[in-house]
């Protein structure tokens, strides 16, 4: 079954800056089903963008920001709370703390700090990784001993493109994480690291096996940190790809 389609609006943040309200509308006209906001646009709540969104017939699939542990918590929890969505994603966390196995514990104790405080307001949390979690650690990707250490609780946005630049296979480590891999982050390009990206469906991956083997991903999210050419005009031709392929739902 082909998952709904969302953008996480990191991808189009420059675009924020000038116009919100014509950006977040140029969007639902292509058809994205979800939104997941990094952060929210200056000049706005968190409930007033989750209006604007929903009013435009879209959803917050997820919120993307820091760690909800600490100091930062409560107002990490109260924003996505705000947003309406049950999903909370830490973008990265130091890259450091995934070269040894040390270094993972203390990650680990961290992560299942924030999977614990998002639990008691009913959400998940889930990490989103780069590059640099895909090294291997005792003959295993740093990622995978991650997931070990925090007892499964912790969920993975899964960046199928920086899991490839990593060094490992995408398709692999989806059906590894098996139920923890709920989100999918999709993205296109060279797989050369420090070269823009493309839209997706003009790049090297190959998304058919990737999406088949995200059995337990509940949104297909495009992303692209930086493009060639012009972002609106990539992220358009990104959710066409998926559409057209059969991969993803549009509205």
């Amino acid at each position: 079954m082909a998952r709904p389609i969302s953008l996480q609006l990191y991808s189009v943040r420059e675009q924020l800056k000038q116009d919100v309200e014509g950006t977040l509308q140029a969007l639902a006209e292509m058809g994205y089903v979800g939104l997941e906001p990094a952060g929210v646009p200056k000049g706005y709540s968190a409930e007033q963008l989750r209006k604007r969104i929903t009013d435009l017939g879209m959803v917050v699939s997820a919120s993307q920001g820091g760690l909800p542990v600490g100091d930062d918590a409560r107002r990490l929890l109260d924003e996505a709370e705000g947003l309406g969505t049950k999903h909370v994603v830490c973008p990265g966390y130091e890259p450091k703390k995934f070269q040894s196995m040390g270094g993972l514990k203390q990650a680990a104790d961290v992560m299942n700090q924030a999977v614990d405080n998002c639990a008691k307001r009913g959400m998940t949390f889930g990490y989103h990784n780069h590059d640099f979690e895909l090294q291997l650690v005792d003959g295993k990707p740093a990622l995978l001993h991650l997931s070990e250490l925090t007892g499964g609780k912790l969920y993975n946005t899964v960046d199928t493109y920086w899991v490839q630049v990593g060094g490992q296979d995408s398709v692999e480590m989806i059906k590894t994480l098996g139920p923890c891999a709920n989100l999918l982050h999709i993205k296109d390009g060279p797989l050369v690291m420090g070269e823009p990206m493309t839209a997706v469906g003009k790049g090297r991956m190959d998304f058919p096996p990737i999406v088949a083997a995200a059995e337990h991903a509940e949104w297909l999210v495009v992303e692209l940190d930086a493009c060639a050419t012009d972002m609106m005009q990539a992220v358009k031709d990104s959710i066409d790809y998926l559409a057209a392929a059969g991969l993803g739902r549009r509205r």
